[in-house]
């Protein structure tokens, strides 16, 4: 049997679902990686925004959209990475600095309601070309 909570603390998770069975302990799912679905949307040319975004999976959530806590990285031939700093948002636009390089993120979901135990989501988009369309 599935039961459902109601949880007052965050528009993302207003319910959970507990496990009913009587050989568990009624604790709520475990918040990790394998919670969310993570993407990174953009393209290889440095005029194109990338986006960094992660929706719930599974459980009465499934769907919904979660907010991210963001880390971006450029990665430099030599395998170098360096943090871009002053941005920590889901959202990236590359400059002309940014050409030969990839792009990379580090993502960890943001709840109010619940506490993040897993690994951070990554993913990279590069190396960056020169948009010969400006």
């Amino acid at each position: 049997k599935k039961k459902t909570t109601t949880s007052t603390l965050s528009n993302f998770w207003k319910k959970r679902t507990m496990d009913d069975s009587p050989n568990r302990d009624h604790a709520p799912r475990v918040f990790d990686e394998s919670s969310f679905n993570f993407v990174l949307d953009g393209t290889n040319f440095h005029t194109g925004l990338l986006v960094a975004s992660a929706t719930m999976r599974g459980g009465a959530n499934e769907g919904l959209p979660l907010p991210l806590h963001c880390t971006w990285y450029n990665a430099t031939k030599e395998s170098e990475l360096r943090k871009i700093e002053g941005v920590n948002g889901a959202f990236y636009q590359p400059s002309a600095d940014d050409i030969g390089t990839k792009i990379c993120v580090h993502a960890i979901p943001a709840s109010d309601a619940e506490e993040y135990t897993g690994m951070p989501a990554f993913a990279e988009v590069g190396p960056l070309e020169l948009d010969l369309k400006i």
